[in-house]
């Protein structure tokens, strides 16, 4: 059976210190029936690549984001446990995007500018597609971390999303018990998710790839 992913927020409309934090994450990580965890939280801003400027949304999150919200690279690298540790400035650039700004292979290792601060670029996505809004590859990744630091200023998250690696009914009763600032939280109804197994560390020595050793793998035409 394909896992399941459940996101999860918290009410904060009557008590402002029951928001979700990086610290409710790592508990919710630590159940056996949990593949991945993503923390989440956006902040709208400018992204500039020399002259081309556009207004997108950086999600802060960390290294299981790709494969809890099943999104695939285009190109080079994704976050990894040792970017959201040290609060890198890296980005990992949705499709659109990446075409909005002019980004190519090629630009895998340069930097662009967000919110006025130069990152370098470690990776674009493949195009996910779908409907609605916001569009799902009109975005920019940052390690959460990186985001509170410079953009939100604080610890909350907007959500958790939790991916399992059984039936996340078996899941979901464990998780308000487990939040380690008990927040009042809603969770949405689990949603199937192709196959996810739990991510192993990346080598923290491994560098960004330049553009002629990245993977090769073509976006899929719209």
């Amino acid at each position: 059976m394909a896992p399941s992913v459940v996101t999860i927020s918290a009410d904060t409309s009557n008590d402002s210190d029951a928001a979700l934090t990086v610290d409710d994450a790592l508990v919710l990580a630590e159940l056996d029936s949990v593949a991945g965890v993503s923390p989440e939280d956006t902040s709208t801003e400018f992204v500039t690549n020399g002259d081309i400027i556009t207004t997108t949304t950086i999600t802060g999150t960390n290294e299981d984001y790709l494969a809890v919200r099943t999104y695939e690279l285009w190109q080079a690298s994704p976050l990894t446990e040792l970017s959201v540790d040290n609060e890198l400035r890296l980005a990992v650039v949705g499709s659109s995007t990446a075409d909005d700004l002019g980004l190519t292979a090629d630009s895998v290792g340069e930097k662009i500018e967000i919110g006025g601060l130069p990152f370098v670029v470690a990776g674009i996505l493949q195009e996910k597609g779908g409907t609605g809004f916001p569009d799902p590859d009109d975005q920019v990744l940052v390690p959460i971390t990186t985001l509170q630091k410079y953009f939100t200023g604080d610890e909350d998250l907007r959500t958790i999303a939790v991916s399992a690696t059984t039936a996340m009914t078996s899941a979901v009763p464990s998780i308000p018990a487990v939040l380690k600032s008990s927040p009042t939280v809603t969770m949405s109804k689990p949603s199937s998710s192709t196959a996810i197994e739990r991510p192993t560390s990346p080598d923290p020595t491994t560098s960004i790839p330049t553009s002629s050793a990245v993977r090769k793998v073509p976006r899929t035409s719209p």
